[in-house]
């Protein structure tokens, strides 16, 4: 597995030493035209091939368009991952409830136990919007939606794992408002236990001043994140465990 793991770096590397630097500085004067246009082609991929098929295979009633509102709740009863319900006939629905209240939602559990399809099937459900595959859903209006999902290294601006994994932290820090919907994969994972731990509990503590609302999950090493909702008597968090 670990040799597979390797594979796509080691080709890629292979790959980038074949070219000649002659046509690299033809490609790089045309590089940003051709990020729009992987943009464009990425975009209508999602919208016709993805979205639109999803919605006409599927029966009317699996789809809702849910309320808008200002301050309300996201709450979502129901809802599903679109694209794993595609492929598994047997997917399991969850539901999600945050709120002014309880604006943090941490799951815990082990690897495979399907934390990460939870958190990308709240923000898809979002995306979606007019046409969400939930039962109900409640959303508020945001102005974006923030990531920090995966481990791995960052060829393209020669990154290390944690160095990817902090220059994505510190934008989220710096650019979220309360209006943002913040989601995190297992933040700290690329370094040691005790450091990812306190560089997750900072971050925790510096969103939940924001009340923004956030879907946070972390893996067993870190169940000592409980301890937030005895900090912060005057806030409440979630908790999930996948299993």
């Amino acid at each position: 597995m670990k040799k597979l793991n390797g594979f796509p770096g080691h080709f890629f590397g292979w790959s980038w030493r074949q070219l000649s630097p002659e046509l690299m500085d033809v490609i790089r004067q045309d590089v940003s035209m051709l990020t729009l246009l992987s943009e464009v082609l990425c975009l209508l991929d999602m919208v016709v091939n993805s979205f639109a098929h999803m919605i006409s295979t599927k029966p009317v009633d699996r789809y809702i368009r849910p309320q808008f509102t200002c301050d309300g709740p996201l709450a979502i009863d129901s809802g599903r991952h679109p694209i794993i319900e595609s492929i598994h006939n047997d997917f399991i629905p969850n539901n999600i409830f945050l709120s002014e209240a309880s604006n943090m939602g941490i799951v815990i559990g082990p690897d495979m136990s399907g934390k990460s399809t939870y958190l990308q099937q709240v923000c898809l459900i979002v995306i979606l919007a007019q046409i969400g595959c939930a039962r109900f859903a409640n959303l508020r209006v945001f102005d974006r939606i923030f990531t920090r999902m995966g481990t791995a290294d960052c060829f393209e601006y020669n990154c290390s794992t944690f160095m990817t994994e902090m220059k994505e932290t510190a934008f989220i820090v710096q650019n979220i408002s309360e209006r943002s919907l913040v989601v995190m994969d297992e933040l700290g994972r690329a370094t040691s236990s005790s450091d990812g731990f306190a560089m997750a509990w900072s971050c925790c503590e510096h969103i939940m001043a924001l009340k923004v609302y956030t879907m946070r999950p972390f893996g067993t090493l870190f169940f000592g994140l409980s301890g937030l909702s005895a900090n912060f008597f005057t806030k409440h968090v979630t908790f999930a465990f996948a299993c």
